[in-house]
This record gives C-alpha cells, sequence and structure tokens, in this order.
C-alpha cells in the first residue's frame, strides 16, 4: 500500500508596513481649450479634479511666473506660451500648456484731404488708427514715392502728382 500526501501553503509575503487602504491624490486638470487670442477677452476655462471629483479646494497655478490662477480662468494680452498644473494636498497634476496667439491690428491712415495745391504752403494732415483708436505715437507714416518717413503727420509738397502713404504702427 502506498500512500502520497502533498500540501500547498500560500501565505502573503511578510512586510514591515502596514495595510491600507488610502487611495493615492491624483489631481488632474483639463482646460476647455489650449489656444486663446491674447486680447484680453478671449479665456481659457480650467476644471480641476481629484481622483476624478471636481474639488474646488485645488489651487491652479502657472508656472510662467508661479502665481495662483483666480476663479479658474485665464486671460491675457501678452501672446506667447502658458502652463499650468493643478496642486492639491502638496500632489501636482499633469502640466497643460496654452498657447496666447497675437492679434492682428487693424492699422489705418486717414487723410484731411485727398488734394492739395503744389505750393509747399497747402498741408495734408493724417490720422493714424489702430483696431479704430487714434494714436499718438509708437507710428511712422512713409512716402511711398520717395521711401521716406514723414516728420511728423503732415505733408506739403511743391512738386505735383500723385503720392502714396503708408502707416506702419510699432505698438
Amino acid at each position: 500500500v502506498a500512500l502520497a500526501l502533498g500540501f500547498v501553503s500560500c501565505q502573503e509575503k511578510a512586510t514591515d508596513e502596514p495595510q491600507s487602504d488610502v487611495q493615492p491624490i491624483v489631481p488632474v486638470l483639463q482646460a476647455d481649450k489650449t489656444e486663446l487670442l491674447a486680447n484680453g477677452a478671449d479665456t481659457v476655462t480650467f476644471t480641476a479634479t481629484v481622483n476624478g471629483t471636481a474639488n474646488d479646494e485645488v489651487q491652479i497655478i502657472c508656472l510662467n511666473d508661479n502665481s495662483i490662477l483666480n476663479q479658474k480662468i485665464f486671460t491675457t494680452t501678452t501672446p506667447g506660451s502658458y502652463r499650468f498644473v493643478a496642486v492639491y494636498n502638496n500632489e501636482s497634476s499633469n502640466v497643460v500648456e496654452i498657447t496666447a496667439k497675437e492679434v492682428e491690428k487693424i492699422i489705418t491712415l486717414e487723410a484731411d484731404k485727398s488734394e492739395i495745391i503744389a505750393d509747399s504752403t497747402e498741408t495734408v494732415t493724417f490720422t493714424v488708427k489702430v483696431d479704430g483708436v487714434e494714436v499718438s505715437d509708437s507710428y511712422e507714416i512713409i512716402n511711398l514715392n520717395y521711401n521716406a518717413a514723414l516728420e511728423g503727420n503732415t505733408f506739403v509738397s511743391d512738386v505735383a502728382g500723385e503720392f502714396k502713404f503708408q502707416a506702419k504702427y510699432d505698438g
């Protein structure tokens, strides 16, 4: 008579660490878009969650200058790239990058008259507007016939002809 016996034993590996049911804190940051116009009116709205649940105690920080974002809304008038994280209980979220695009300005050159007499006395006065608002500096008016900038915003001539002008704005 033969007898075979077998024993199998399973035991959890002993550790010195206490067992815990505490979930790790995982903040997540999301934005409703990744680009905005740098016009001070366009906005990006952030949503911050911790372990999948919205949490108002999360701070959203702009990594460019370490400022805290109020109201979870970002706007700017400065074009460039901005990086944000959400922080909760000293845990940081993913980084969200937002690009603020430069707004093209509409530059308008207006003249108070379209014709002058070539007598070196009659004057045309120009007005430069940016996005419909008159500007008093940071512009240049170019006489395209001579490829030369005017000194100021007026033009006189003793030469008859058709003259063309262009405004440049650096502001």
